[in-house]
């Protein structure tokens, strides 16, 4: 197929544009920092050591135990309850991933759905289903972001009076299924979330 000269030079100008807007990624230690692309070289980061992005706390969030076991849980009751294959992802109280886990037969992209749910739950504190209820509210629509998601399948995740992170699930029949799986995962380490994920619990 011949497309037109104007198409292709578009198209390079695109791919260049994307190019040049890709940020770089950063190895931390004494290896310094480098683009990785073809062709690039390392770049040591100034002053030696992690880039400040790597410093200070972590942020507040489920252990990788806790956030496995939330996944799982959800994943088993679609399973066991409405026998539907979903996809989950567990974030911490700034919208990192923790866990994200695909069950046979769900196709991964879920993944990236069940995320955006849950950056809605953690941003407005309330299932994702709530959010959507009220976004007649300029106020409520304001806040939403191109990340986020206000179909129904997530929940926050609570330490006591403290959001510090949440749950989303895709890939049910429906978005209330999928909120229904959350749910399940968030109950089951409800008792045992202190929200410091450095820690064993």
């Amino acid at each position: 197929m011949k497309l037109p000269g104007f198409t292709i030079v578009f198209l390079a100008f695109a791919l260049a544009s994307a190019d040049a807007a890709v940020p770089p990624d950063y190895l931390s230690g004494d290896q310094g920092a480098v683009q990785l692309r073809p062709g690039a070289t390392f770049v040591p980061y100034p002053g030696g050591g992690p880039p400040p992005w790597e410093r200070g706390p972590m942020a507040r969030g489920p252990s990788l135990a806790l956030a496995l076991k939330a996944a799982q849980a959800a994943i088993a009751h679609c399973a066991s309850t409405i026998n539907a294959h979903v996809a989950v992802a567990v974030i911490d109280a700034v919208g990192q991933p923790r866990a994200t886990m695909a069950a046979d037969g769900i196709r991964g992209w879920h993944i990236y759905n069940a995320t955006r749910k849950a950056l809605t739950a953690l941003a407005f504190r309330e299932p994702s289903s709530q959010v959507a209820a009220t976004l007649a509210n300029p106020a409520i629509a304001a806040r939403l972001k191109p990340n986020m998601s206000t179909l129904p399948g997530a929940v926050p995740l609570w330490a006591g009076h403290e959001v510090v992170g949440a749950i989303g699930v895709s890939g049910a029949r429906n978005g209330d299924l999928d909120q229904t799986c959350a749910a399940a995962g968030a109950a089951a380490i409800a008792d045992s979330v202190s929200g410091d994920n450095k820690r064993k619990e």
